[in-house]
């Protein structure tokens, strides 16, 4: 683990801009922001979720928008070198997909009715109050979209958003082709982002 309180002559040159030291820092985090951006993260009470991406084009934009912020000179500077930066690190990475998901409309999903045994990351985001009015909102219209669904999408949701099941484990419990999981996928999320729209979210 690379950590600046154990290396101090790496931690000085990172906060005055040296490239060599940011490369070293890039190297060694990019394959963690890139780990956060796939899998996705709960935000703030645990029951609003970041989706994650497997979109390689989309997560490789965001990483670089990312360690753009986190290399600003405000960032490098306001960095202490005491707590560990990889959770000062992570943050950023997740307020930069929070403001990414905001602006696509379409990532917040409430599910309510997740088993309580789920296991819910203890490390999270804090939003302000604002963002939790908005993220409400958007949950409570998320869970009315979804009771338009077919029993058929509904499992599909349950699946894919849930249970987080790859593609090629939906297709074999539903018995339906790939092709099928992907076109119910993105006329799911359409749909969503639709009926979002709809209400100024």
């Amino acid at each position: 683990m690379l950590e600046y309180t154990d290396n101090k002559e790496l931690l000085t040159k990172f906060k005055s801009g040296n490239p060599e030291a940011m490369t070293t820092v890039y190297r060694h985090y990019v394959g963690y922001v890139e780990s956060i951006i796939a899998n996705g993260f709960y935000i703030h009470d645990g029951k609003t979720r970041i989706w994650g991406n497997d979109n390689m084009e989309t997560v490789k934009e965001l990483v670089q928008d990312i360690f753009i912020k986190a290399f600003s000179e405000n960032a490098r500077t306001s960095y202490d070198g005491i707590r560990p930066y990889k959770t000062f690190l992570k943050n950023i990475t997740k307020n930069v997909a929070i403001d990414r998901s905001r602006k696509n409309r379409k990532d917040a999903l409430n599910y309510s009715d997740k088993s309580k045994d789920s296991p819910i990351p203890e490390e999270t985001v804090e939003a302000s109050e604002d963002e939790n009015i908005y993220w409400k909102t958007c949950a409570s219209e998320a869970q009315i979209y979804m009771q338009s669904l077919s029993d058929t999408e509904k499992q599909f949701v349950n699946l894919r958003y849930v249970q987080e099941l790859p593609q090629r484990d939906i297709a074999k419990q539903m018995q339906i082709t790939r092709w099928k999981v992907r076109s119910m996928e993105n006329k799911i999320e359409k749909g969503l982002k639709k009926h979002l729209s709809s209400k100024n979210l």
